[in-house]
């Protein structure tokens, strides 16, 4: 489970180098055709954009991984960007002739997805359910009467 885990940090890290890229280009367009301005708001568009991003994606990822639903949000993952962003992104960047900008896109759009997919993920979650299955998993763990952890349930 572990490998599993850091293999999934390791893409979703390689999504934010792909962003990170992705503004260093166009900040360094801008700088090279001369216009300071340009490179001033494409660098406040990034923030913002990262910004916006990184809130939406801590606050319900967060809450489906702490639901316990880890499986279900790399699944999730995994279809928002290699699904639906990189391919978005490629036709629009490649077939559309928007370049870096149409890539851009692409992968807010599947951002877009992932955040739209786990919203109603956490609206149509059972809470009820999900605090018997935590209270189930904590009374497997714990001790009882100074013995050893009851792992047979």
């Amino acid at each position: 489970m572990i490998l599993y885990s850091l293999s999934i940090n390791g893409w979703e890290m390689m999504i934010a180098l792909g962003f990170m890229f992705a503004a260093s280009v166009r900040v360094s367009n801008e700088l090279g055709r001369g216009s300071a301005k340009a490179a001033k708001f494409s660098i406040l568009m990034t923030r913002l954009t990262s910004f916006t991003i990184g809130t939406l994606l801590v606050t319900w990822t967060g809450v489906a991984i702490g639901a316990g639903l880890q499986s279900i949000v790399a699944y999730v993952n995994l279809t928002a960007y290699y699904l639906v962003g990189i391919p978005v992104g490629a036709v629009l960047g490649f077939v559309f002739d928007m370049e870096v900008k149409g890539v851009w896109i692409g992968m807010l759009f599947g951002t877009f997805v992932q955040t739209v997919v786990l919203i109603i993920m956490t609206y149509k979650t059972n809470w009820d359910e999900q605090v018997i299955i935590a209270r189930n998993r904590v009374n497997r763990w714990t001790v009882k009467d100074g013995s050893e952890p009851d792992h047979t349930t």
